[in-house]
């Protein structure tokens, strides 16, 4: 799929292996790029499935995100795991978080500096403690992905 879309990715759509999603800044102007992406399509014998199909959507889930005329943010349902995640007790468990924000981690400003009290636990030798830097690292984490 990528390489068939190649010339229009990026600006008249995105693609992730087989969901495109054909943007624009106007009614008119969608409409024609719904048909250079079908065009494509058509030339490389793609069929779309129409049952899996959305068309004319102000705002879209995708891939984990939000995407609208507004820009992109996180998913609310995907941040609701990591709201709801458990104060992480043990190495596994911080890396397990980390991995859960490190998805959304274009939202967080300064993320390396931010997370830095839960990567300073996971250096070999050190001890994990619970202390007020720690907490309010991963509070400042859910507080910035929930904006």
């Amino acid at each position: 799929m990528d390489n068939v879309l190649r010339d229009l990715q990026n600006t008249v759509c995105l693609v992730y292996l087989n969901d495109i999603i054909v943007f624009s800044t106007s009614l008119q102007e969608h409409m024609v790029n719904l048909e250079k992406v079908f065009q494509k399509l058509r030339e490389s014998n793609f069929k779309i499935q129409m049952d899996k199909s959305e068309f004319l959507k102000l705002e879209t889930a995708y891939l984990g995100h939000i995407i609208s005329k507004d820009g992109i943010k996180p998913n609310p349902s995907k941040i609701s795991a990591i709201e709801k995640y458990p104060l992480p007790k043990t190495a596994k468990e911080i890396k397990q978080f980390l991995g859960l924000i490190g998805y959304y981690r274009k939202f967080i400003p300064d993320f390396a500096r931010i997370t830095k009290p839960l990567t300073q636990c996971l250096k070999k030798g050190r001890k994990i403690t619970l202390d007020t830097d720690f907490i309010n690292c991963l509070e400042k984490c859910k507080t910035l992905l929930r904006l």
